[in-house]
């Protein structure tokens, strides 16, 4: 409903009002500002619309909330494999996708794109520590990206944005259902010859509600107590079970 709303009021603008869109130059602005997982979440559409003056071409930037990540490499010691090495990388997007109006834009305005991060080679993301080769961390990179494709947070290919009038644009996004939680901001920016002539930034919130998200957050405020009372249950499930079928 919240698509179809925003949509609405998108197109009512372009009828009613076509001097906004050179007022304002651009504007982008989510389907809707929050995505609540619940028990059974099995991930979530969203569109983004968005107003810039015709005739520019449209690039979009989706980021989930950054942290830290650990990638390690196993080794076979002795006929066993186990992790050997890892590296830390900093302000890793925990979900991270992008959309484009053309294909080859990324070839037209490659500095553009460095600069902004758009696409998944452009990505920086920072090792903790230094000293190393630059292969080094470059296979450590692409191990992590091919493991955020893997479990769908990284895409394997751009988005396509579609002009719904001249200045007027769309692009829908799927969230997976092991989206994380937290701030997804959306970086728009409109592009000519190469350059950016205006952008603007909006966001969302994707939130755990419920009975799981009372759980979450009794684990996370106290682990010690969380893990005692899961003890606690486990020990009576096998208790249970081993009185259930000692009576058969």
């Amino acid at each position: 409903m919240r698509v179809f709303a925003a949509a609405f009021m998108f197109l009512c603008c372009a009828v009613c009002a076509p001097k906004i869109v050179q007022a304002q130059e651009m504007k982008v602005s989510p389907s809707t500002d929050r995505i609540e997982v619940t028990t059974g979440f099995d991930g979530a559409d969203i569109s983004v619309f968005g107003v810039a003056q015709a005739g520019h071409d449209i690039a979009l930037v989706m980021k989930g909330p950054q942290r830290r990540m650990i990638v390690r490499k196993k080794e076979e010691v002795v006929g066993a494999w186990i992790n050997r090495r890892s590296i830390a990388f900093e302000s890793v997007p925990g979900f991270y996708h992008y959309a484009l109006s053309r294909d080859d834009l990324a070839e037209e305005a490659q500095e553009i794109f460095n600069m902004k991060a758009i696409g998944l080679n452009r990505l920086d993301f920072e090792p903790g520590e230094g000293g190393r080769s630059v292969s080094y961390y470059a296979a450590f990179r692409e191990a992590l990206i091919r493991n955020k494709q893997g479990e769908g947070l990284f895409p394997l290919k751009s988005q396509q944005i579609t002009f719904l009038q001249d200045g007027f644009y769309k692009a829908d996004f799927h969230l997976p259902s092991n989206v994380p939680k937290g701030r997804y901001t959306i970086e728009a920016y409109a592009l000519k010859n190469g350059e950016v002539k205006a952008m603007d930034q909006n966001g969302f919130d994707v939130v755990q509600v419920g009975f799981s998200a009372k759980i979450f957050r009794f684990a996370l405020q106290d682990g010690l107590s969380y893990g005692l009372v899961s003890i606690a249950i486990a020990f009576f499930a096998g208790w249970a079970a081993f009185t259930f079928l000692r009576r058969d």
